[in-house]
């Protein structure tokens, strides 16, 4: 029977010690360029993009928005699954997952980094006849290769546009290894209480 409640014992210890892991493996690290990012699928309804920049916000980091081809790449391996890509529209394209960056300007094409509030830089891949305003208003990029999957970006109405549906995803940019959240650490201290009561009654017992 010892040897029954020791084995449980330390099945829940790993139980409870291995959670956090498990919870943080959508978090990514781009050794090359030291960032860390999270790809977040929202469903089939989709977001807008002020939706989107601030649950990036509650979650600790802000709309990933890369600067060179690197970042770039490694940002768009996240959401390659067809899931983050919405359904063809009325103009026969599509759109994929949120970055951070937008226009300033309704209608304009004065891009800006949502994370710094600076100019768009030097890098911009846009896409086929990108950007175009069209639709109007305050646009947002998203990644977009017309009717297929792809890094490069379009501009899109940051509330969404008739006849196209929201963009199902985004990805959050963190400046340092995000912290895992407080659920998840109560569960990594019962689980460390669990282990250290284990080790009390083995010492008592022995």
């Amino acid at each position: 029977m010892k040897s029954t409640l020791a084995s449980l014992s330390v099945m829940a210890v790993v139980s409870f010690s291995a959670a956090p892991i498990a919870a943080q493996a959508q978090e990514v690290y781009d050794s090359a360029d030291n960032i860390w990012y999270e790809a977040v699928y929202t469903g089939p309804a989709g977001t807008t993009w002020n939706a989107a920049a601030a649950q990036a916000t509650a979650m600790g980091g802000f709309l990933a928005a890369p600067i060179d081809a690197s970042q770039n790449d490694f940002v768009y391996s996240l959401v390659t699954e067809a899931k983050y890509w919405t359904g063809i529209s009325i103009n026969s394209d599509r759109l994929g997952p949120w970055l951070g960056i937008y226009s300033t300007t309704s209608g304009s094409e004065n891009f800006v980094y949502s994370g710094s509030g600076g100019a768009l830089g030097a890098f911009h891949p846009w896409g086929p006849n990108q950007p175009d305003g069209y639709g109007g208003g305050t646009q947002a990029v998203d990644f977009y290769a017309f009717a297929s999957e792809g890094p490069t970006w379009g501009d899109t109405p940051e509330g969404g546009v008739s006849g196209f549906d929201l963009p199902q995803g985004f990805v959050v940019q963190f400046s340092a290894a995000p912290v895992p959240e407080a659920s998840e650490l109560a569960m990594l201290v019962s689980g460390l209480a669990l282990a250290g009561a284990l080790a009390r009654r083995r010492r008592m017992a022995s």
